[in-house]
């Protein structure tokens, strides 16, 4: 009688990453469903913090492992893939959470020494077709699959939720999320639809002060900036700025009611999960068609959801702002018909964790064959060495007119 083999999946992990918000919900999340799709398949999984990483406790059960999923990158996961396939000599396949790291070309794992150990039988997890789009101008034999961030209830109460409509943009306060924009747009809203009963914009988050890293560019004083514009347009008592609020109670105070804006066109937006909690709350949404805005499209029909054009001015992605306001007003008169949409399956956990599934239960991850990379990324690569050698650690890019820089922008979008 043949025994069946009992595979064994280590699921990497670490909480250095959550010093971006989001990624406090994004990674415990794939673990969950990581850990969920082995147990459904009867294998063993082990989740490792890196953090707190004793190579001699792990080495046992690293070099039994048939798969070794990262959920993040960071330095300190790049020590460890180089103990994995350098060291330890274990073949074990990579399954590797890509997040923004394509709209930059994954000049950071060729930083850390690790692009170099990714086989073309390894598998990448993007979440939009951008990521797709982007990741072919690096590697043309590299294995991408797209898949979404699972989508977990929050531990929030509807209980004396909002019933009043308003506009929301709920994310970082950052140059590229482009909020001016949407103040702009919202000014235009009010002083062109004057016969619309124009609900307030609140405006959730704090700012970043990043700026644009990868193309060397400081941070603008965005909050202030914003303050700004509001006055000079006389929207002291129409836009309001909430500061941060944790998600849970956020969405009980708007409730389903809103309309989430965002004109994004930000190098990470590689998906949106304050859109998908949003759109599971009830809520419509008009979004720039960019990155990971876009995968919702294909879900979500325009009585829910609307996309703004991106355009490229001064080689800047951006949206038009009279454009953005036909699209609030529109979004704003159908939503007294809208149905409260169920978000779709697709995003739901059982689904991520059923595509999990298949992934592990692909048995092609036997392969010599290294991934091809190509001229550009070289290019891009040495590009980055010369702006560190500057002392610029995250710059990529000369500029937004860099043509590297557009080939990239132009994949994402």
């Amino acid at each position: 009688m043949n025994v069946p083999k009992i595979k064994k999946v280590a699921i990497i992990q670490t909480k250095q990453n959550f010093k971006w918000l989001s990624m406090q919900e994004i990674i415990p999340n794939l673990t969950s469903c990581w850990e969920k799709a082995c147990l459904e398949l009867s294998f063993e999984s082990k989740v490792i913090n890196v953090d707190d990483l004793n190579f001699k406790d792990l080495t046992k059960y690293i070099l039994l492992s048939d798969v070794i999923v990262f959920t993040a990158f960071n330095e300190s996961i790049a020590k460890l893939m180089r103990a994995i396939r350098v060291n330890l000599g274990i073949d074990a396949k990579f399954i590797f959470h890509l997040h923004g790291l394509t709209t930059i070309g994954l000049w950071p794992l060729e930083k850390f020494g690790v692009l170099n150990l990714f086989k073309s039988s390894d598998e990448f997890i993007g979440t939009c077709q951008g990521d797709l789009n982007c990741m072919r101008h690096v590697s043309p034999n590299a294995k991408i699959t797209l898949i979404p961030y699972p989508y977990f209830p929050l531990n929030s109460s509807r209980e004396n939720e909002a019933d009043q409509i308003v506009f929301a943009y709920v994310g970082r306060l950052s140059d590229q999320k482009n909020i001016t924009i949407i103040i702009e747009a919202y000014h235009l809203l009010l002083t062109q639809f004057k016969n619309l009963k124009t609900p307030p914009l609140l405006i959730y988050g704090k700012e970043d002060y990043l700026g644009s890293p990868n193309m060397g560019l400081e941070s603008e004083p965005v909050l202030s900036k914003c303050e700004n514009l509001i006055e000079s347009l006389g929207l002291e008592k129409k836009v309001i700025f909430k500061g941060f609020v944790p998600r849970e109670d956020l969405y009980k105070e708007i409730g389903p009611h809103h309309i989430f804006v965002s004109a994004s066109t930000h190098s990470d937006e590689n998906f949106g999960m304050a859109l998908m909690h949003s759109l599971a709350q009830g809520g419509a949404a008009v979004v720039s068609a960019w990155g990971g805005h876009k995968v919702f499209k294909k879900y979500f029909n325009d009585d829910t959801l609307l996309l703004c054009p991106v355009h490229f001015k001064d080689s800047i992605p951006t949206v038009d702002p009279q454009y953005f306001a036909e699209l609030m007003m529109r979004s704003f008169e159908g939503f007294q018909c809208k149905n409260n949409s169920q978000l779709p399956s697709y995003f739901s956990s059982e689904s991520v964790s059923e595509q999990f599934r298949l992934l592990l239960t692909n048995e092609d991850h036997k392969s010599i064959k290294l991934l091809e990379l190509t001229n550009l990324a070289h290019e891009l690569f040495e590009q980055q060495k010369f702006y560190e050698s500057q002392g610029f650690t995250q710059r990529v890019f000369r500029s937004y007119e860099d043509p590297l820089a557009q080939i990239f922008l132009k994949a994402y979008s």
